[in-house]
């Protein structure tokens, strides 16, 4: 898991044998552990196949022995999932069941790394449907809509009715009234409209509705086996023109489909702004659907987007499922692009993306930016060589090389905007040894040695504009203490939240300082804030959580890092808010994933796990769609480039971390256009 970045990367293979991390090395452990149980879920993935799950309805045939199969092969009851399910084409079949009309054959789309679903529906064989309408059949919450229902068999005495909304609402009413209440989430509603008989025979029909999150500007009922194409007429529409091709077969089951506007809150940081509202939210065709929609006028540049859409399932944009991006170029300022699920869609503005270079050989890696757009982190000065020294980025130049120590390695984990500009990090004297050195570095005085805390170990992994330097040291007992550093005073012991060991990872100008320590209650590891006048405070954590780590921290005191989201839960991205609320930032789909820094306007970036179990690097602001979006879905095309981890931000909202290229792993700097 992305846990693996900060704590199992530079932890467990930099910081040797503390002795206190033999504790994080079992909770490394338990997490790889977590990590392989990740890798068997989506197994499918890395094999290059997908997954296939058929639900039937109504519950009556599935109690009759309906039953469903891909492809001739074995018969499946309803909702169970075949996995392995090679991609491509494949035809649903049903069970033929004594009074019961079979489905039709179907034929479904399978993707590599997704669940396909699909819904086939059995009707009473020998008895009339009953005929159902509404009024309207699409719209936002709260939505009054006239049902109507007939039992379409004249020979039926004394019937009873009962309408189930989906939702949860019911009524016994022949023709009742029924509104949607506010709240109530986007998405496709199966009304179902039941007529019994006197003598309790039953008969169906269903009727579906498209609840929205905004006005809809264009709608049309599309059946599973028609073609549709619904366009947006209205002249005064923001959207007018916008217009969805539907293909034959692509409609899972019947759907109300709707146009309307995008009423997700747009991201000046990432340059994401509204586009189009595709319901219902949720749906997944069988094959791709084609849409054409005006680009708003507030994009400058709309022949450079890119197109993301909003998946619900995790909370994140994503480009997964979206292809033939297409800028049609003309005076409507049309984009065309091809989807294969719906949902919110907006256009994201490519950024521009610079490799910042080797120290001569041909790996490197970027953990710290200032706001004067300087760079620090480590490279590999030779090609053929396992060495690593610490680096100076800036615009312009070619990296420097700041090692100038007689061990073998150095690493810059932060730098300030001091005059002159100060870097913070440690040494190491060979590959293996546990023992490291804390330094900073000026341009003057060059490396200079921290100290530690009486042990033989000590790295730094935090330093404000004051030259205050913070990180972790070895005791003489061994244990390992946050400290912080002061040219004056030299190195503080911070204390911990009343167990033995703690680490500080961060520290702004005003002198708050974030990292995590051992509490006081049975293995648990804790974030904390420190100050000089407060001393350590434990950070919210989540219910039941034993463990929580903050990795960064802005100007208002705000810090992130990662927690774990309740009692044997996932860890997750988390963003505290001063020391007594947490925000769970979510996942771009996978299990877990870790939020590393935080700049002054609350923008966050860190890395996640996938879906498909890869890791990429997010950005995430608190916009009204507080959400996470894949830094990778901003590279121009063709670009050639993986962002894997995002480890800094600085207030002008670039982004530094690191990823692959041709193949090899370098340092990026990522900034808007």
């Amino acid at each position: 898991m992305v846990y693996s970045g900060f704590l199992y990367s530079i932890l467990n293979s930099t910081m040797g044998s503390f002795g206190w991390m033999s504790h994080l090395r079992q909770i490394v452990h338990a997490l790889t552990i977590m990590l392989v149980l990740v890798v068997l879920c989506f197994g499918d993935e890395a094999k290059g196949t997908g997954r296939l799950q058929v639900k039937l309805v109504p519950t009556e045939a599935v109690s009759a022995g309906a039953q469903w199969r891909a492809d001739g092969g074995a018969w499946q009851n309803s909702g169970t999932k075949l996995r392995k399910v090679s991609p491509g084409e494949h035809t649903i079949s049903c069970k033929p069941i004594d009074g019961w009309k079979t489905p039709k054959d179907t034929i479904v789309t399978v993707a590599a790394g997704q669940t396909t679903k699909t819904k086939r529906k059995y009707k009473p064989q020998g008895l009339p449907a009953p005929l159902v309408a509404a009024t309207p059949l699409a719209g936002p919450p709260p939505l009054e809509i006239q049902f109507s229902g007939d039992v379409n068999d004249p020979s039926v005495s004394a019937p009873t009715y009962q309408w189930s909304f989906g939702d949860g609402g019911v009524s016994s009413e022949k023709n009742p009234v029924y509104t949607f209440p506010v709240g109530t989430a986007p998405g496709r509603y199966e009304t179902t409209f039941t007529v019994t008989d006197d003598s309790g025979v039953q008969r169906f029909a269903t009727i579906p509705i498209t609840i929205t999150a905004g006005v809809v500007a264009a709608s049309e009922t599309v059946q599973t086996e028609s073609t549709a194409e619904i366009t947006v007429t209205d002249g005064q529409s923001p959207i007018s023109g916008a217009s969805i091709a539907i293909p034959k077969g692509a409609v899972p089951e019947p759907l109300v489909v709707t146009v309307g506007e995008d009423t997700t809150t747009p991201s000046e940081w990432l340059g994401r702004a509204p586009l189009v509202e595709l319901g219902p939210e949720g749906t997944k065709f069988n094959k791709p659907v084609s849409v054409t929609v005006p680009v708003s006028p507030d994009v400058a540049d709309p022949s450079s987007v890119r197109i993301v859409a909003y998946d619900t399932a995790f909370g994140s944009w994503t480009s997964d499922g979206i292809t033939d991006v297409q800028y049609l170029g003309d005076e409507s300022r049309l984009i065309s692009f091809k989807t294969t699920h719906f949902s919110f869609f907006s256009t994201l503005d490519t950024w521009t993306i610079q490799d910042l270079g080797t120290l001569g050989g041909a790996t490197t890696y970027a953990f710290s930016i200032n706001d004067n757009s300087q760079v620090t982190g480590y490279s590999y000065p030779f090609v053929s060589a396992n060495w690593r020294h610490a680096l100076l980025w800036e615009s312009g130049n070619s990296l420097l090389d700041i090692h100038d120590t007689t061990d073998k390695h150095s690493y810059g984990f932060a730098i300030n905007a001091a005059t002159p500009l100060q870097i913070a990090g440690y040494t190491q004297s060979e590959d293996y040894d546990s023992n490291f050195a804390a330094f900073v570095w000026d341009a003057t005085n060059g490396m200079q040695e921290l100290g530690t805390l009486g042990g033989t170990s000590a790295q730094a992994w935090g330093i404000n504009d004051s030259g205050v330097v913070v990180g972790q040291s070895t005791l003489v007992s061994g244990l390992t203490r946050a400290f912080q550093w002061t040219s004056g005073g030299g190195m503080v012991d911070l204390g911990t939240l009343g167990g033995d060991n703690s680490v500080a990872t961060a520290v702004n100008n005003s002198g708050q300082v974030v990292g995590w320590a051992e509490d006081n209650g049975a293995d648990k590891d804790a974030s904390f804030r420190w100050t000089s006048g407060g001393g350590m405070v434990k950070l919210q954590q989540f219910s039941g959580a034993k463990y929580s780590y903050a990795l960064g921290i802005n100007a208002g005191g705000n810090s992130v890092g990662e927690a774990q989201t309740g009692n044997n839960g996932p860890i997750h991205a988390a963003l505290w808010t001063g020391t007594t609320q947490v925000t769970d930032l979510g996942t771009l789909g996978g299990v877990s994933s870790v939020a590393r820094a935080i700049n002054d306007s609350n923008q966050v970036v860190g890395s996640s796990l996938t879906v498909s179990g890869t890791t990429r690097a997010f950005g995430w602001d608190d916009t009204g769609t507080a959400v996470m979006t894949n830094l990778n879905d901003l590279l121009p095309g063709g670009s050639g480039w993986v962002l894997s981890e995002a480890w800094d931000i600085n207030n002008s909202g670039e982004i530094i971390g690191y990823g692959t290229k041709a193949g090899l792993t370098r340092a990026f700097l990522l900034k808007k256009n």
